[in-house]
């Protein structure tokens, strides 16, 4: 998944590129080529657990309720949203997936494992 995510940030960034100097317009290809970065950065960044409990600074961790495991070596965390308490769900692909999941385990033991 991030292999696709890289190559359409690369894709979109040459169109940017493109437009911008086709139109001659450099400042607007230099801002959509920073624009192009965002992505790029969130689908490269791996997970971290802040100290104060949240995983990737979104996901409080005392809010995930079970784990499952994908085929493609991922994880997928199944987590209570805060604001409406609907069940969400994020994918992450640590490179030590056991220790992903035994530091979850050891912030939050009611974690359920699928």
């Amino acid at each position: 998944m991030v292999y696709w995510l890289i190559v359409l940030a690369v894709v979109l960034w040459g169109a940017c590129q493109f437009m911008g100097i086709w139109y001659g317009d450099w400042l607007r290809a230099f801002l959509c080529s920073l624009s192009m970065l965002a992505p790029l950065f969130i689908a490269c960044t791996p997970y971290y657990i802040a100290d104060t409990g949240n995983l990737n600074g979104i996901i409080q961790i005392s809010f995930i309720t079970r784990i499952e495991q994908l085929r493609k070596g991922g994880y997928r965390i199944f987590y209570t949203w805060m604001e409406n308490g609907k069940e969400r769900s994020s994918c992450f692909y640590p490179k030590e997936g056991q220790a992903f999941i035994d530091k979850l385990l050891e912030i939050n033991p009611n974690i359920k494992l699928n």
